[in-house]
């Protein structure tokens, strides 16, 4: 849909809170085969104004927790939700037949390319914001990202704990748990045996022990006891309690 400048300056202005200065550029956005280049840089900068806000505002020591939320915040469902909130479709330049979900998403990102290079980066925050409701969609996409983590790790735990422990050091890249006997107790018929369970675990040795009236038992139970403490470890740097 054409519409003139006047038009186009005051969309612009309502949704994203801004006076646009070049509506070339703008045009450019909103106008098939032209966009392109503008959504993979409107990507990047929206990429960087998320992760700056969420470096900002949570002391999370745990970079994939910021990698799977900002990938919640800016994921295509929410780009096209967006897009459709302000109408995006209305001020495009696109045939009606040509427009998708994905290319809903793809405009928003190229809005972003454009008012980038027309006000700057700080405008260009103040737009993103807005635009998303950082603030609301930050703590939806928080909640899903840790309710994920929680229902892996309850699956995990429903595991039996030797292979528990290791499939969790493996899935994070760390060698599998070391097994040792540390002693022996009781009678032949009775016996009470102790192993010791050790990892590592982002570059620090954990270690747990266990008992067991077998040489099984006491592994089970260590390595039970040690996948408790990885576990503590584990959602304490996620922010988890």
């Amino acid at each position: 849909m054409n519409v003139n400048d006047q038009e186009l300056r005051q969309w612009v202005q309502q949704h994203f809170g801004i006076r646009p200065q070049d509506l070339n550029k703008y045009r450019r956005a909103l106008t098939i085969r032209q966009y392109e280049v503008l959504e993979f840089f409107g990507d990047a900068v929206l990429a960087f104004v998320v992760s700056e806000y969420l470096v900002s505002k949570y002391l999370i020591d745990r970079p994939e927790w910021f990698t799977n939320v900002r990938a919640e915040i800016v994921k295509n469902d929410n780009l096209t939700q967006i897009g459709q909130k302000i109408d995006i479709v209305s001020v495009a330049n696109i045939p009606q037949s040509q427009i998708t979900d994905r290319v809903i998403a793809d405009l928003v990102e190229a809005l972003i390319g454009a008012i980038y290079q027309d006000c700057g980066l700080k405008k260009c925050e103040t737009a993103i914001r807005q635009a998303f409701d950082l603030a609301t969609v930050d703590s939806e996409a928080r909640q899903r990202v840790e309710a994920k983590v929680r229902k892996d790790i309850a699956e995990l735990e429903r595991k039996q704990p030797v292979s528990a422990l290791q499939e969790f050091l493996a899935d994070k890249g760390e060698l599998k748990p070391d097994y040792s006997e540390l002693n022996r107790v009781g009678t032949p018929n009775l016996p009470i045996f102790t192993f010791e369970a050790t990892c590592k675990f982002e570059r620090k040795t954990y270690t747990a022990e266990g008992q067991g009236g077998s040489k099984a038992k006491a592994k089970q139970n260590a390595a039970q006891n040690l996948f408790a403490e990885m576990l503590k470890v584990y959602k304490k740097s996620w922010g988890i309690d």
